[in-house]
């Protein structure tokens, strides 16, 4: 798997938010910021899969942009393909709200309209499916009062990329590092919180899934200089790995 790291950063700080292209042909989280980076670096038209951790506007808030463009380019661009969004339940809604904000009557806030090309589908909890030649699997995370969820990856060679999303320590977090060789982790917070993952938290969990790779994603200023000081694997925006 080809991860591009588009933003790194959280809420309230001079980073992206965080927000991933997989393989120049996915996005994992779509920020309120993202769209115009996201266009120069792929061509949205090409786009196979989007999948959402959560509603939070640093996670989710850039998708009217995307996906109202690419509803009235479709026929224009000639795509052969249907865009499929993977995310909680009420994905299409949540973004029907925004753009009945945003356009006020137009198609734009039709279901029907929205979904005339694109396939939105609910998926929750322990939901497995095919994507990409990945076999993926959905699990059901702790960020306090907000539903957020994560992901991982399985390529054809048994090779498992996670990305959770935003989460503080759970039994589900722990399952998901179990599983992975390699894993995107929230690491917001330098002293414990309330819904993201803390340092102290964030390296506990490194000894005892000593078999999984984990790097620090959706840092704040603090605890991304808490992982430069301790040695802790942390992206910054434009980063790029191979796995």
């Amino acid at each position: 798997m080809k991860v591009y790291v588009v933003g790194s950063g959280c809420t309230w700080f001079e980073r992206k938010n965080s927000s991933y292209i997989l393989d120049d042909n996915m996005l994992l989280d779509m920020p309120e910021e993202s769209y115009k980076k996201i266009i120069g670096l792929i061509d949205i038209f090409k786009l196979k899969t989007v999948f959402i951790t959560h509603f939070h506007t640093d996670h989710f808030f850039g998708m009217h942009i995307l996906i109202t463009r690419i509803m009235r380019e479709w026929k224009e661009r000639k795509m052969k393909h249907r865009l499929k969004v993977y995310g909680p339940k009420g994905t299409l809604e949540r973004l029907v709200m925004i753009n009945k904000v945003v356009f006020g009557g137009d198609d734009e806030c039709d279901p029907k309209a929205l979904s005339e090309h694109i396939d939105f589908i609910d998926v929750q909890d322990g939901d497995e499916f095919e994507e990409n030649g990945y076999k993926v699997k959905v699990f059901a995370l702790d960020h306090g009062k907000v539903y957020s969820q994560g992901y991982i990856f399985e390529d054809k060679n048994g090779k498992v990329v996670a990305f959770t999303g935003d989460t503080k320590d759970c039994k589900r977090l722990h399952e998901m590092l179990d599983e992975s060789n390699v894993a995107f982790v929230d690491m917001a917070l330098v002293k414990p919180g309330n819904s993201h993952l803390d340092a102290k938290s964030f390296q506990k969990l490194e000894k005892e899934y000593p078999n999984c790779k984990m790097i620090a994603v959706h840092t704040s200023d603090e605890s991304l200089e808490y992982a430069k000081k301790h040695g802790i694997s942390a992206t910054n925006d434009d980063d790029e790995y191979i796995f």
